[in-house]
């Protein structure tokens, strides 16, 4: 156990005795570093279904255009406007 110098027991509490004032930060980091896991889980599953989603469009656009439901130019719009 050991004394500050004003003959107070400082054992596991910090310099001026806020014990509970670090265990909230210590409570507020971890809360933080799970919603970034969080955030970063949900930001991938959105990328990869967006794409999903892009490739089936222009895979159908593709197939209209082959029946010639659309002609080359619309083709060469819808694709230039999925990919960017």
């Amino acid at each position: 156990m050991w004394t500050d110098g004003w003959g107070h027991h400082t054992m596991m509490t910090g310099f001026d005795g806020s014990w509970g004032l670090m265990m909230g930060f210590h409570w507020i980091f971890w809360l933080l570093v799970i919603g970034l896991v969080f955030y970063g889980v949900y930001s991938v599953v959105k990328h990869l279904s967006r794409d999903r989603t892009e490739q089936t469009a222009l895979v159908t656009a593709a197939q209209r255009f082959a029946s010639g439901e659309i002609d080359r130019d619309q083709y060469l719009a819808i694709k230039k406007e999925l990919t960017g």
